[in-house]
């Protein structure tokens, strides 16, 4: 699969190009993104390290969606879209409903609408059963464990959207992770590490 740092690069490059073809100029983004020039140039020669927030904002900027400003090789846009864009694309429809007023007809909206003490019960309810089908030894386990993480996950985004923390800031934190060992993250974080025998 394509590494972080790749699709990047791969971005950045694409980036420009389409600007570009606009006949937008770096002033012309960063007023749509509220930064400087500067800062878009340095976003789009790599001076810079273009994070997904940033991925998103010029994206607005161009009328595109991310995945437009990769390469035109399939195989680059498919594996891109098959990781990253279902999560993104169903983050946006729950952002976009959950402060809706229209309550009474959308879960989502409903959800927002009762607050996050409503959110957070139902996402232990969730965490509970994913729990349950995991140690389960029952062949339909598996299905039912499948259906509950997709519960989770909803929720997760639902409280995520209802806080107003954009999904790229957690695939950033994730991103990070991978430069660490959990073992070396926990052991700052001073928690307790497991005996090995």
């Amino acid at each position: 699969m394509t590494n972080l740092g790749e699709l990047e690069k791969k971005y950045r490059n694409r980036a420009r190009q389409i600007r570009e073809t606009r006949s937008l100029s770096l002033q012309n983004i960063a007023d749509a993104c509220d930064t400087d020039s500067s800062n878009i140039s340095r976003l789009e020669t790599g001076d810079r390290k273009l994070n997904f927030e940033w991925m998103q904002k010029i994206a607005q900027a161009l009328d595109c969606q991310p995945y437009d400003l990769l390469p035109n090789a399939p195989t680059l846009n498919d594996q891109y879209i098959d990781t990253y864009y279902p999560l993104e694309s169903l983050f946006e429809t729950i952002r976009d409903k959950i402060h809706d007023d229209d309550y009474k007809s959308s879960y989502t909206a409903y959800l927002g609408h009762e607050g996050a003490s409503t959110i957070a019960k139902k996402i232990g309810e969730e965490a509970f059963e994913v729990i349950v089908s995991s140690l389960s030894g029952d062949p339909r386990s598996r299905a039912h464990l499948t259906l509950e993480a997709a519960d989770l996950i909803y929720h997760l985004f639902a409280i995520l959207a209802y806080r107003k923390i954009p999904l790229s800031d957690v695939i950033n934190e994730l991103e990070e992770r991978k430069e660490m060992s959990g073992f070396e993250r926990d052991k700052q974080r001073g928690k307790k590490m497991p005996k090995f025998s």
